[in-house]
């Protein structure tokens, strides 16, 4: 998606389609590392898109999930990721 249609949608919007992202990733997480890694690969773009928008200047809770993302792509992180959604 493109940073300026991204733009266009509202705070909640892009955290909806953040955290839909983490849960299709927690389908996967334990059954097919291929789909897991590319739902999360598509959470980290949308998390990218989400902190260059201008209405989330100064969000460190963001950059703290954009982070623990990170985590679980490089397999630092085991546990669920849907602990991950919830405190999303």
């Amino acid at each position: 998606m493109k940073l300026e249609r991204w733009q266009t949608f509202s705070k909640h919007d892009q955290l909806l389609h953040v955290g839909a992202a983490i849960m299709r990733a927690s389908t996967f997480q334990n059954k097919n590392n291929e789909n897991f890694l590319i739902a999360l690969r598509e959470a980290q773009a949308l998390m990218s898109l989400t902190l260059q928008d201008p209405k989330w200047q100064k969000s460190d809770a963001l950059l703290f999930f954009k982070e623990e993302l990170e985590q679980f792509a490089e397999d630092k992180r085991k546990e669920n990721i849907k602990i991950l959604y919830q405190a999303f």
